[in-house]
């Protein structure tokens, strides 16, 4: 009994000819060197159990922003690549305070901004843009209260999700964003939209 279920979990998921298309699919999307025919030809292949080895050393992914093969032993990223683009990685530290100063050179190497946060706000809600007329105090923002509406400011972080990276650390009990459904909500729609999102949390936790 025990041998029967080696062999039925070992065997083939797709008839003969049908293997047959699968490797063949792999064979011209190799030969097309499109990335999505090429997974997608993969994904069909190891889902019926068909060998992709050969395919591995064809397999790779080239982006204007890697450095060379050869030059890559101590960055994956050239010098300044990134320059001029905003990109920026935000450090939300709920913990104890950390020196991130080295973090932020290696970072900075590359032509990206780090900064450095304690307070989720920072980064999940909008700040007040002191040149425009939206700040408190103008005429406009007074305006707006007299009529009874209440000024919002909208997240720069948030509304560009392909320029921005979000790390949480957490801290000590109770969490912070525990029960905050409305943060949450808003990380979730802002990494299916391309933003980055990393939580490292305690040990506890």
């Amino acid at each position: 009994r025990r041998l029967k279920g080696i062999v039925d979990g070992g065997a083939p998921t797709l008839l003969f000819s049908d293997k047959e298309k699968s490797r063949q699919s792999l064979t011209d999307a190799l030969e097309s060197m499109q990335i999505e025919d090429i997974s997608r030809a993969v994904y069909m292949c190891i889902q019926g159990g068909v060998d992709v080895t050969d395919a591995i050393p064809h397999i790779g992914i080239t982006s204007k922003y890697f450095a060379p093969e050869g030059d890559r032993a101590t960055s994956l990223f050239p010098a300044h690549c990134f320059n001029g683009e905003g990109r920026c990685i935000h450090i939300v530290n709920l913990g104890p305070e950390m020196d991130l100063n080295r973090l932020q050179r290696l970072c900075s190497v590359s032509g990206v901004d780090l900064k450095y946060h304690t307070d989720p706000a920072a980064v999940m809600v909008g700040k007040e843009e002191r040149k425009s007329g939206t700040r408190k105090g103008t005429s406009s923002s007074i305006a707006a209260s007299l009529n009874g509406k209440e000024t919002k400011f909208e997240s720069k972080v948030l509304k560009d999700p392909h320029l921005h990276t979000i790390v949480f650390i957490s801290g000590p009990e109770p969490a912070r964003l525990e029960g905050d459904t409305a943060t949450l909500e808003k990380l979730l729609m802002f990494n299916k939209a391309g933003g980055g999102v990393m939580i490292i949390g305690s040990g506890n936790r």
